[in-house]
C-alpha cells in the first residue's frame, strides 16, 4: 500500500507540469481550447502563480525529474538480471 501511495503521489505531481509543458509545447493546437483558458489566461495571472510561470518553475521541474531518472536509472538499472548476464 506504501509503494501505491508513493506511486500516485508521484503522478499527480509530475500530471500538472506534464499538462503545462504540453499545452505551451503546443500552444497552437490548443488556442481555443479550456486548457489553454486555463493555463494561459486563468492561472498564469494568481497572484501566487505569477512567479511560478515566470520563471518556468514547472517546466524546469519535469525537466529535472527527467534528467535525475535518467542518471539514476543509468548507474542503478531496475532490471539485475540484464547487469549480471553483461558481465
Amino acid at each position: 500500500m506504501n509503494s501505491f501511495l508513493f506511486n500516485a503521489i508521484l503522478i499527480l505531481l509530475s500530471s500538472v507540469s506534464v499538462t503545462q509543458f504540453c499545452s505551451t509545447a503546443f500552444a497552437e493546437y490548443t488556442s481555443f481550447t479550456d486548457i489553454n483558458l486555463l493555463f494561459s489566461v486563468q492561472i498564469k495571472y494568481l497572484r501566487f502563480f505569477q512567479w511560478f510561470y515566470a520563471y518556468n518553475v514547472f517546466v524546469y521541474s519535469l525537466l529535472g525529474i527527467i534528467v535525475i531518472s535518467t542518471i539514476y536509472l543509468g548507474c542503478r538499472p531496475s532490471d539485475v538480471n540484464s547487469v549480471q548476464a553483461q558481465v
